[in-house]
């Protein structure tokens, strides 16, 4: 039953939509595997811009992934999954 609960849990990474269209740019539109023509190629990505609404959250899943549980509060962290070269 724990393990059910902990996997359901949910975080809001960025208090705004400012923050979160920030780390965005630092990380997302640089990265090889960031949105283009028109899909998400990563899923990271795709969850985020799906929490950006005023309710929006993420997995825990997703949350350990991006390195936001070990971001200690930075909102520009870098995205330990960003791959360069996409400019």
């Amino acid at each position: 039953m724990y393990q059910k609960e902990h996997m359901d849990k949910k975080y809001k990474p960025f208090p705004t939509y400012q923050q979160a269209t920030e780390w965005i740019t630092k990380n997302c539109d640089t990265c090889k595997r960031g949105y283009k023509r028109n899909r998400f190629r990563c899923d990271w990505e795709r969850a985020l811009c799906e929490a950006q609404s005023p309710t929006g959250q993420i997995t825990e899943a997703v949350a350990k992934a991006i390195g936001f549980l070990d971001s200690e509060g930075c909102d520009l962290w870098e995205c330990p999954g960003w791959e360069r070269g996409r400019r």
